[in-house]
Formats: structure tokens, C-alpha cells, sequence
């Protein structure tokens, strides 16, 4: 290599840094990488009103009632025995996924009377994922109504086609 001069011309071209030409111009680059970030955030935009969109409607769907028509339960009383042995009067409502709720605040101002307003409704299948079956509600006089003279007790049972009306236990047609 000291002797030949093509050689070290050569080897000095191979340790030379090699330079590629460049295109300079980036535009379309800059134009794909645009086109990627708005893809992006209109995929963000969109997925982000869908899991809105689903946890707003999980939301109505897990606290809407639906209304349970009288002849779709099965309704009896009776009589059951309360704290101290009093003898307290039961209406026992079954039904699949029902549920009841009280509709009017209890009157006690007067106590000589009473009256219970409640309402039966069925729930949909998201309150009911592990549990959905015939399910029993029952409700009845307050635990005093023994202990007063003359009280009058009212349940006021509400279906979506029926309302039923049990005064001091018997059923009121």
C-alpha cells in the first residue's frame, strides 16, 4: 500500500464520508404526518361520544321502571306476629323482578288513621344482572295499630292497570 498510489487514492475514497443525496423537499411528509394526527383525534373525538353515549343510556337503563300489570304477581295477606307478639296484617306481592315504592310520604299526624300509597314496578336487566328471578315484597301496618283505639290502617297497593285498596286488612272492591 506505501507503493502503490491508485491504491492509497483508492482507500482514502473508501474512508471518506459518503454523502447521499438529499431530498430537501419534506412537504409530503409533513402532509402524511397531518393526515395521521387529525385521523387520530377525530378516532379520539368519535370513541369519546361513544362511551358517553353508552354510559348515559347503562345510566336510564339501570334506573327506568317498567310498569307490572296486577295479573302478572301473585298476591295473598296475612296475618304475622310482630315485636311483643301483636298481630300485625301482611300483604305478600310476588312477581319476577318487581319492586315497590313508597309514592306518598306517611300521614302519622293523625294517628288514629294511617294510609300507605306504594307502587309496583319491574326492573330492567342491568339491576338485575346476578339476581334476575321471582322476587317477594310485602308490606304492611305500622306495629301500634293494636295499641289504638278505633285506628284505621289504608294500603294503597298501585299496579300499571289496577290499584288495590286494603283497609284494616280487607281487601276494598
Amino acid at each position: 500500500m506505501s507503493e502503490c498510489e491508485s491504491c492509497k487514492d483508492e482507500l482514502k475514497i473508501l474512508q471518506a464520508p459518503i454523502e447521499l443525496a438529499i431530498d430537501n423537499d419534506t412537504r409530503a411528509f409533513k402532509n402524511i404526518k397531518k393526515k395521521w394526527n387529525r385521523k387520530k383525534l377525530w378516532v379520539s373525538i368519535i370513541t369519546t361520544v361513544i362511551v358517553t353515549v353508552l354510559f348515559i343510556s347503562g345510566l336510564f337503563l339501570y334506573h327506568l321502571e317498567l310498569p307490572v300489570n296486577y295479573s302478572e304477581t301473585q298476591i295473598w295477606t296475612e296475618e304475622v306476629t310482630m315485636q311483643g307478639g301483636l298481630k300485625s296484617f301482611q300483604v305478600n306481592i310476588m312477581g319476577y323482578n318487581i319492586e315497590m315504592v313508597e309514592v306518598s310520604p306517611q300521614d302519622f299526624s293523625e294517628k288514629s288513621h294511617s294510609t300507605h300509597h306504594y307502587r309496583i314496578f319491574r326492573t330492567t336487566f342491568l339491576r338485575n344482572i346476578f339476581t334476575s328471578a321471582d322476587r317477594l315484597v310485602a308490606v304492611g301496618v305500622p306495629e301500634y295499630w293494636h295499641e289504638i283505639d278505633n285506628f284505621k290502617s289504608t294500603l294503597v297497593i298501585e299496579f300499571a292497570d289496577k290499584s288495590l285498596i286494603y283497609r284494616n286488612g280487607q281487601l276494598m272492591e
